[in-house]
């Protein structure tokens, strides 16, 4: 399956995770929701579905604060950056951009 170069951002609104003074967005939660929003983007383009986002960390829960996540397909992988736009009580809104190019 090929990437789908994808320049759109997305925000999304996620539960942040624990019960911490620093509260975090789980790896987990942003590969979900990357992978939701990727995956429809992809289908818009003609594709049935997005290679797996993988996220190595999680992220803290403050504006600016940003992870790279990627996905791998046939034709290489692409880059993703994750940005916290804005945390707002125990939500977060998350900012999902695809690089300009595939890596080889």
């Amino acid at each position: 399956m090929k990437i789908v170069t994808v320049l759109l951002t997305c925000m999304l609104l996620i539960a942040l995770a624990g019960c911490s003074s620093e509260k975090t967005v789980t790896k987990g939660e942003v590969e979900k929701q990357a992978q939701q929003f990727f995956d429809g983007v992809a289908q818009k383009q003609g594709a049935a579905s997005f290679p797996k986002v993988v996220c190595p960390d999680d992220v803290k829960a403050k504006t600016g604060e940003k992870t790279r996540c990627s996905a791998k397909g046939t034709d290489g992988t692409l880059g993703i950056t994750v940005t916290v736009e804005k945390v707002d009580g125990d939500k977060a809104t998350l900012r999902f951009k695809g690089d300009n190019a595939v890596k080889k």
